[in-house]
Parts: C-alpha cells; sequence; structure tokens
C-alpha cells in the first residue's frame, strides 16, 4: 500500500478531516490532500508527525508492517 492510501485510510478510520490532521501536523490542509493523492512527498519529520496525530508508527503508514 503506498503512503498516501495509508494516510487517508488511517485518518478517515478516526474521523479526522484533512483539516485537523494538517493542524497536528502543523501544515496547511491543501498539503494532506497532495499527500493523500502521491502528488508531493512526505517529509519524514512530517511523516513521524502525522503517525503520531494518527497513533501508529511510521512503519505502519509506508507499510512495513503489513
Amino acid at each position: 500500500m503506498d503512503i498516501g492510501k495509508s494516510i487517508k485510510r488511517l485518518r478517515t478510520a478516526r474521523n479526522m478531516t484533512q483539516s485537523d490532521l494538517a493542524q497536528h501536523v502543523g501544515v496547511r490542509e491543501n498539503m494532506i490532500s497532495n499527500w493523500e493523492r502521491n502528488t508531493q512527498v512526505c517529509t519524514v519529520s512530517n511523516l513521524v508527525k502525522i503517525a503520531k496525530a494518527l497513533k501508529v508508527t511510521p512503519d505502519d503508514l509506508v507499510g512495513f508492517n503489513n
């Protein structure tokens, strides 16, 4: 599974909007959209912030635990 799909799947499973996640990560909402659509690559530091906000490990986001 790709990172964008993982972010969207986990975000929606937690009933979070893109805006909610953006606030947790400290980015604009359009960045979340870009990451979910895989039109931009997420930095490692933001990946860690996303994982923390979604209460998963970074490995869960990149599919190493699947």
